[in-house]
Formats: C-alpha cells, structure tokens, sequence
C-alpha cells in the first residue's frame, strides 16, 4: 500500500508572490539604467537572494512524497529514498514567527547514515507520513531530544516508549 503526497499550491502561493515581487522590485533600477554603484551592491545581492528563494519554492512544489511499507522517497528533480529500517534519526522541530507560538508550521526530518529527508507540514497527508516515521524511529530505538518528544505529544501522537535523549 503506497501513498503518494504533494504540497498544495496554496502553501506555496504566498511564497510565490513574495519571491515575484521581491525580484520585480529589485531588478526595475537595473534594468533602467541606475547607475549609483552603490545601490548596485545592495540590489544585485538581493536579486540573487529572491531567485534562490523562487527555486526553492519551485522545488518545493513539485515534489512528492511516496511512503510504502518497506521506505519513504522524497521525489523533485532528485530522488531520495529513506528504508525505514535503516532510519537512524528522527526529528519534529516546530517554528513560528509570532511571539504567542501561533501560526507556525512543523518539519520534519529523518536520517540514515547517508542521506537526510526534510518534510514540512504543509504537505498534503503530512500526519501519515510523520506517523509512519514515528513507528519506525520507534521500530529502530532511536532516541529522540526532548523538543521532538513534546512536539510529537503536541502534535497528537502517543510515544510507544518514553525514552528521550537530552539535548
């Protein structure tokens, strides 16, 4: 039984337009003409900056998330497979701009001793994917810090084991 998962256009939208507008305003006094070499050195950088912004974000939405029993892949313009199995790491870190904690968003992160998987929470189907990381972080004893292990009770799920790593 495998699932396949993908972010929506709308957790991207936002993103989109930021790195769109962001370059447009940027690049209009370079491309009529401005000749203050200082300004120059403030705005190339910043043009530099939105487009890495706006590849991101591309990359961002158009990859899938492909979970099957035995591995989970991370698919954009390069493959990467994780076996649960050979999971040696798992992490759920919870970030947020406002001060009272609202409002923000989870990411995932899961390891082996070779590659590393980054998932964020608005992808489409997110919960079964973190749960099924979780059962096999858990399948494979790995410890997890104490932000994981209250970010995972947080987000809902019951910790088969109590054993929490400090750090």
């Amino acid at each position: 039984m495998a699932g396949e998962y993908g972010y929506p256009f709308s957790s991207v939208r936002g993103d989109f337009i930021r790195a769109i507008v962001g370059l447009v305003l940027c690049s209009l006094p370079v491309m009529f003409g401005l000749e203050l070499i200082v300004v120059l050195w403030f705005l190339v950088p910043l043009i530099i900056l939105f487009l890495i912004f706006l590849v991101r974000t591309i990359f961002r939405y158009v990859t899938t998330v492909t979970v099957t029993e035995e591995w989970i892949r991370v698919n954009s313009f390069f493959k990467t497979t994780l076996y649960w199995s050979e999971v040696t790491d798992f992490k759920l870190s919870y970030f947020t701009l406002w001060r009272g904690g609202e409002k923000g968003w989870m990411e995932m992160q899961l390891r082996n001793a070779k590659k590393s998987i980054r998932i964020e929470s608005s992808l489409i189907g997110f919960e079964q994917v973190a749960s099924r990381a979780l059962s096999a972080a858990e399948d494979n004893h790995v410890s997890l810090n104490s932000a994981t292990a209250s970010n995972i009770q947080a987000f809902g799920f019951n910790l088969k084991r109590q054993e929490v790593s400090v750090g």
